[in-house]
């Protein structure tokens, strides 16, 4: 009994470890996102920006 009680409680810290590491990569890859989206967003005004110089 007492080794169940320890193999369940072995299984739960992996289960919390890798609920852990899966959080971690997700927040990574929103960072990731949110870095490729702000410099898409300065590629679209730097271009928007030419397309008004152009048009003036």
């Amino acid at each position: 009994e007492l080794a169940g009680e320890i193999i369940l409680t072995l299984g739960e810290a992996f289960e919390i470890a890798y609920q852990m590491v899966l959080k971690e990569r997700a927040e990574l890859a929103a960072e990731e996102m949110d870095k490729l989206s702000a410099s898409d967003g300065d590629d679209t005004t730097s271009v928007s920006s030419k397309t008004s110089v152009h048009t003036v």
